[in-house]
């Protein structure tokens, strides 16, 4: 009887140990999993929802998109660590206006950063906006051009 409630004891102590070594991070992979279900609005890029009405945009896949946390040094995402310099590598390819990049307001020009088909005026590639030039430049952004 005293071994088994020792051992129920040391299961339940290591249980509630195993929850807190981090608890702003769900296993889908959002954050602040408080806010969900909130509806209020206040969820930055990668909080945790449910519905739309906790993000500060739209809510995906249990996941705000939308703007980033200014309080933020970079945005929690699953490929950041792809992220160069001047742009986000797509594949192979550079992309240009970063800021574009989960917008999800169907201004992307063919070359613009974009996370889905949402942030394009087409479609979005492998990171990588597709469809129509930005007519306010003579030629089309190509990265395969080499001197």
């Amino acid at each position: 009887m005293k071994l088994s409630l020792s051992i129920l004891l040391f299961v339940s102590a290591l249980v509630s140990v195993q929850a807190s070594t981090n608890p702003k991070v769900s296993p889908e992979g959002c954050i602040r999993p408080n806010n969900r279900g909130e509806g209020q609005g206040l969820g930055w890029k990668g909080y945790c929802c449910k519905t739309s009405d906790d993000c500060h945009d739209a809510c995906i896949k249990g996941k705000c998109n939308g703007p980033v946390n200014p309080k933020l040094a970079q945005p929690i995402d699953d490929d950041s660590s792809s992220k160069s310099g001047s742009g986000k590598k797509g594949g192979n390819k550079l992309c240009t206006r970063l800021n574009n990049r989960g917008e999800g307001k169907g201004l992307g020009w063919n070359g613009y950063c974009c996370k889905t088909s949402d942030d394009c005026r087409d479609a979005c590639i492998k990171g990588k906006c597709n469809g129509k030039a930005n007519p306010k430049y003579a030629q089309p952004i190509d990265d395969d051009d080499s001197n």
